[in-house]
């Protein structure tokens, strides 16, 4: 695969995203009574990833085509990292409002700083319950954001 195609499949991927951000952020209101709507935001990200992705894929064509470099591809380590990282998010998005934001990020946050290779126990367990209880305890009272519980309400 050239560094042409790559980049063509890149951009028209991001611009597909865009797209289908568009379609959903055409089905809620863009400004009410009081200001921007729920889909202000939505419209405007959409918009420009859009057009950015079509400018990616676009601008693929005024480079020379060049072969991508050989250690370009993730090698057997790196594929596994990154479907560790790919079932993390799956898990989080399976786990949230089932057994609730602390918990579910807990066991993200364990997942994917073991995969990236933080070994050491008291760094690992300091960031885990920091992005996991820590960032629930300032959601929920100090910004008074309401994040799934789940079963562990705290």
């Amino acid at each position: 695969m050239t560094n042409r195609q790559l980049f063509t499949i890149g951009g028209l991927t991001i611009a597909a995203g865009g797209l289908a951000l568009f379609y959903g952020a055409s089905r809620m209101p863009y400004y009410t009574s009081i200001g921007p709507g729920p889909g202000f935001f939505p419209f405007w990200l959409s918009l420009l990833l859009t057009v950015l992705g079509l400018l990616a894929a676009f601008g693929a064509w005024r480079e020379p085509v060049r072969d991508l470099p050989a250690d370009f591809w993730p090698q057997e380590g790196g594929i596994w990292r990154l479907l560790a990282i790919l079932a993390a998010l799956a898990m989080a998005a399976l786990g949230l409002e089932t057994i609730g934001f602390p918990i579910t990020m807990l066991a993200v946050n364990l997942l994917v700083l073991i995969t990236l290779g933080l070994r050491k126990p008291l760094p690992l367990i300091t960031v885990a319950l920091a992005g996991s209880f820590g960032v629930y305890f300032v959601f929920s009272h100090w910004l008074k954001v309401t994040l799934p519980a789940g079963s562990f309400p705290i």
